[in-house]
């Protein structure tokens, strides 16, 4: 599986997130502060936990900022699920983060998101991403709506089976065709965005790309009312590369001065890609520059 980093930079890179074990020697030995946002986050007060995480990743034990950023990253999935009771904790470190927890957390990132707007009819969900065989698929990364794919039928699992050697190679050649066709698509319109940076891969596929923060922020965590126009096509670019992961990192990152701020947009970020239909494994905002590596062209970037 490939990464994507969004910086705000955002990578395209390998594997799903997966959280670190902690013993109960190991809780013992925790900092106070850390003791104090454990318990938010385990009693399902997500925005006390989350600011009391940003700030040990700030301020607090250089030891315990790695697991405060596992921390943000469950809290995210979880303000993000839909349903459930509001005191039920996520997942506690030590476990695969593979689906999000339903959590009824709301949060002022999520009221700040524009994607209930944005979110363009020809969008595709990760479960119709999954099942790449379906026309349905297809048409929605051809930009048809995806109230027209729900009308198809897709053809029987025993039919497909049946299916000769020759039109299945035949069918998966259309199916990739029109993946990098999108894929081609999205990065003409994210390039077209005057202050963009985009790092490429030797395969034609995104390895990095640099938004500006004017572009995407007003001041706070408020998107720009023009924001959609590099959220969308991101948001197609995400789907169209299938099992690829996308890495936000927050701007000031590479030279290691994020400050709180910037931290709480790249929330913004992922939200909007949660609520396009993005599956949680799929995003991971990392706030910390020493677990990710950022691309040379990308070092000096502001944004």
């Amino acid at each position: 599986m490939n990464k994507i980093a969004i910086v705000v930079i955002i990578f395209i890179g390998l594997g799903a997130p997966f959280v670190r074990a902690q013993s109960d020697d190991e809780g013992a030995a925790l900092s106070r502060p850390m003791r104090i946002a454990i318990h938010f986050y385990e009693t399902g007060e997500d925005i006390q936990a989350m600011d009391r995480f940003m700030e040990i990743l700030t301020k607090g034990d250089p030891s315990e900022r790695s697991m405060a950023n596992e921390y943000i990253n469950l809290i995210t999935h979880r303000m993000n699920g839909s349903g459930g009771a509001g005191g039920a904790p996520a997942p506690r470190p030590g476990t695969t983060v593979a689906e999000p927890v339903n959590v009824n957390a709301a949060s002022a990132i999520k009221r700040a998101d524009p994607a209930a707007s944005a979110r363009a009819p020809d969008m595709i969900s990760d479960g119709e991403a999954a099942r790449s065989t379906r026309n349905a698929s297809l048409d929605s990364l051809d930009g048809r709506s995806s109230r027209s794919t729900r009308r198809k039928s897709p053809a029987p699992r025993a039919r497909a089976d049946d299916m000769p050697a020759a039109n299945k190679n035949l069918m998966r050649k259309e199916i990739r065709a029109r993946l990098r066709s999108a894929v081609e698509r999205s990065m003409r319109d994210i390039k077209s965005i005057d202050g963009v940076r985009v790092v490429m891969r030797e395969n034609g596929d995104p390895e990095a790309i640099g938004i500006p923060t004017p572009l995407l922020f007003q001041s706070g965590i408020a998107f720009q009312s023009s924001s959609t126009r590099i959220l969308s096509p991101l948001t197609k670019l995400v789907f169209a590369l299938g099992t690829a992961q996308a890495v936000i990192l927050p701007e000031g990152t590479a030279v290691g001065d994020a400050k709180v701020l910037d931290m709480r947009r790249t929330m913004g970020i992922s939200s909007h890609l949660f609520n396009a239909g993005v599956s949680p494994p799929r995003v991971r905002v990392n706030l910390l520059n020493t677990q990710v590596d950022i691309p040379k062209g990308l070092l000096d970037f502001k944004g």
